[in-house]
């Protein structure tokens, strides 16, 4: 073994190093780092970690297992862990890796999900589907995207039914990303991206997956070229979180202070699709790539926790900004800077062939009363508002797509920049 590094042996009012480092250790890939996740640890350590719940080898963000006695790892042994379990057993770090085929079950808090050649890239047909079995006490599935290189969108945005990737939850009716099973699932970029699913004990998710061979995958969003080569690779972390014994309060607060469930601290409000706990951030649409459409028919909540008694709401600046409008806002909100469409009197971005963010911000009332600011709730067209900034008091962005929209500019969806506002 290789002297992995498990999470435990708090000193009483501190933090260990090895908590600090579990707490700190995928600030490079952007996975369940900050002070929010550290305060979680500190609370495990301060119960020690015993199997099954001791996350080891956590500085690693690809290679993170969890402590199982020694000989009963089902999947990779990436070292051995500094804990030991019951009459001192000597205890392993454990990866497990799903196959397609598979079915993670028996205690899996930690799991990977990959492509069959990563590290490496993999072309032709593939159908490849693995199942989550949801285990006690479990009440959310999170999925960190650490790697997601598939074919790009159709022209219309949606994924093609032969080149994706479809998650199927039960208490997901209509997709993760809402309003129909039929916005295609993921497909393009989303190397980065999270995403939180409601689960219940027995359940199972699917992550099925298609490829047939063809479709041309974006290089990175920066290059907005094809790899003519169609090859494609994935490699999702797999989080169950529990959220205490059944008959615990579901409030978040009280499950901290009085459950030392494994990575309850992870766990997003009701109804979050994605959940952000850093002062900043970027946050993109799904399937974002800088050419291809953004997807039609999502609906989901992007929510923003700082870890701050002094929350006063929330700066947004895009760096990309191209919602599709529709219908009757076409010829009058598509600039993004109109806040009314005085040909129905209404909001902007409300006919529902529009997209939109939501989120209560000012803007300038107009650009000869520029210093007169106006509260205005939805945001699409070309350009966040006239200044490509917003500020607001929320800390909740509603993301709402709607189709058949026509638009003078490439739909291509949206990529901005957090910032909390703090104050006393």
């Amino acid at each position: 073994g290789g002297g992995a590094k498990a999470v435990g042996g708090a000193a009483a009012g501190g933090l260990a190093p090895e908590a600090a480092n579990f707490a700190t250790g995928f600030a490079a890939k952007g996975v369940f780092a900050g002070p929010f996740f550290a305060a979680t640890i500190k609370k495990f350590a301060a119960f020690g970690f015993v199997a099954p719940c001791g996350p080891c080898n956590v500085e690693d963000a690809e290679n993170t297992g969890m402590c199982q006695p020694a000989g009963t790892c089902g999947g990779q042994v990436v070292g051995d862990c500094d804990e030991y379990g019951a009459a001192s057993s000597k205890l392993e770090c454990c990866k497990e890796v799903i196959q397609c085929g598979q079915t993670i079950r028996n205690g899996s808090y930690i799991s990977y999900f990959q492509n069959p050649s990563f590290p490496e890239s993999d072309k032709g047909t593939l159908p490849c589907n693995i199942k989550v079995e949801i285990m006690k006490n479990v009440c959310q599935l999170r999925l960190d995207f650490l790697e997601f290189e598939l074919p790009a969108p159709e022209a219309d945005g949606k994924c093609s039914s032969k080149n994706s990737m479809v998650i199927m939850a039960p208490q997901m009716p209509l997709g993760v990303l809402g309003r129909t099973k039929n916005n295609g699932g993921l497909c393009g970029l989303n190397t980065g991206q999270h995403m939180y699913i409601p689960v219940v004990q027995g359940e199972q998710v699917q992550l099925v997956t298609t490829l047939e061979g063809y479709g041309r995958v974006p290089i990175n969003r920066a290059n907005l070229a094809y790899d003519t080569s169609n090859a494609y690779k994935w490699n999702i972390m797999i989080t169950q979180i529990d959220c205490g014994p059944e008959t615990s309060s579901y409030r978040y607060d009280a499950l901290v202070d009085a459950t030392p469930g494994c990575f309850t601290g992870l766990k997003a409000p009701e109804g979050c699709l994605q959940y952000f706990t850093e002062p900043y951030d970027k946050i993109s649409s799904f399937n974002f790539d800088g050419f291809s459409k953004i997807a039609p028919n999502q609906d989901y909540a992007i929510c923003i926790r700082p870890n701050t008694d002094y929350f006063q709401g929330l700066t947004i600046r895009s760096n990309v900004f191209k919602m599709p409008v529709g219908g009757h806002d076409s010829k009058v909100c598509g600039s993004g800077v109109e806040i009314v469409n005085k040909q129905t009197s209404k909001d902007c971005c409300l006919d529902p062939s529009s997209s939109y963010l939501g989120y209560t911000a000012y803007q300038p009332y107009s650009k000869a009363k520029y210093e007169q600011k106006a509260y205005r709730r939805y945001w699409c067209g070309e350009h966040l508002g006239p200044e490509e900034q917003i500020s607001g008091g929320g800390s909740i962005i509603k993301v709402f797509t709607g189709e058949n929209y026509k638009c003078t500019y490439d739909p291509v969806g949206f990529e901005i920049e957090y910032k909390v506002d703090i104050g006393h």
